[in-house]
């Protein structure tokens, strides 16, 4: 009974993010516009953070949660398992659907996103293999490289102004509407992640599933949602070069801003587990280069980067089990 209350209220946490992530971006950008900021930088900036806020607000209440208890092993694998299985849910999954579908331009706005991915995703994976944690120092790197994402966004925004239009809100709604909105998206996405970290640790007791698995896996899946909505949408309305923009910058904010400030607030460095640091990240950049390379060279992507991604992707899960449940070792 324990066990399936906590399944309810997991998935219920992930309802709960996906709303109101949901409700936060649409309300931001309507402020945004509101306040004359130009809807090409609303796109590059806030868009992209509001679909990484599951995975920012899930993984940094695992970190401060897990404090130096008994249970803070646990806390810090589901923090770490989402933020690394998201980035490759991201893209061995949501986007390899995608790509399936169909072929999309890359152009001159891909190459430079994906060469900053690629690079970003190849110093983690330096970073997390030689010494096993993320310190405080490779948390400020990972910072400044944020930084540096966002004014890389503002340039690009600038020339581009007015050529574009990103419409996520109505036009008439009201102020005190999505200012209310805008703070129950926030209270949304803070309840949800509460649900979600907390029944993932106890689901995973009382399971006997490694949090690690559960990080990588549900939660991981779960905190993806918006980018999977936006990857299903974008299709939809045949604009798929939307929804590989939107994963490319979840993926870089992922790398920089969530992991860099987990290192940063964690009291000796953000530990890293041994499958995170000996499978996870290699698999991670492997999964990359097959998305970025072969788009950044060819100015597009084709449909059988999809299907060898939805490979790799089942290859990691079923590696990952089979590790942690000691049938084959590292």
């Amino acid at each position: 009974m324990d066990g399936f209350l906590s399944a309810l209220l997991l998935a219920m946490g992930i309802l709960i993010i996906v709303y109101g992530g949901d409700l936060f971006v649409n309300s931001a950008i309507w402020i945004a516009k509101k306040t004359g900021v130009s809807e090409m930088i609303i796109g590059a900036t806030v868009v992209s953070l509001g679909t990484t806020l599951p995975e920012l607000s899930v993984s940094l209440l695992a970190i401060v949660k897990g404090g130096d208890g008994a249970m803070s092993q646990s806390f810090n694998q589901i923090a770490v398992g989402n933020a690394l299985g998201s980035m490759l849910c991201n893209i061995g999954l949501v986007l390899a659907l995608v790509m399936c579908v169909k072929s999309i331009a890359a152009g001159k706005e891909f190459f430079l996103k994906g060469i900053y991915l690629m690079a970003v995703t190849v110093l983690l994976t330096v970073f997390i293999s030689i010494n096993g944690q993320l310190g405080t120092a490779e948390g400020i790197v990972l910072l400044a490289l944020f930084a540096g994402f966002i004014a890389l966004n503002i340039v690009q925004a600038a020339k581009k102004k007015d050529r574009e239009k990103v419409s996520f809100a109505e036009e008439n709604a009201s102020a005190a509407i999505m200012i209310i909105s805008l703070i129950m998206g926030a209270a949304g996405i803070a309840f949800g992640a509460n649900l979600l970290v907390d029944n993932s640790v106890r689901l995973s007791l009382l399971s006997g599933i490694s949090p690690q698995i559960m990080g990588v896996t549900a939660v991981a899946l779960g905190t993806s949602m918006p980018e999977l909505v936006t990857a299903v949408a974008s299709v939809r309305k045949k604009s798929a070069c939307i929804g590989l923009g939107n994963i490319l910058g979840a993926n870089i904010i992922n790398g920089t801003l969530l992991l860099g400030t987990a290192a940063v607030i964690s009291e000796g460095g953000l530990e890293i587990d041994a499958v995170s640091s000996g499978l996870t990240v290699f698999m991670l950049t492997a999964i990359t280069a097959v998305m970025v390379l072969p788009a950044v060279l060819k100015k597009k992507t084709f449909r059988w980067q999809g299907y060898l991604l939805l490979a790799l992707y089942s290859v990691y899960i079923t590696l990952n089990v089979l590790i942690t449940r000691n049938v084959i070792t590292l």
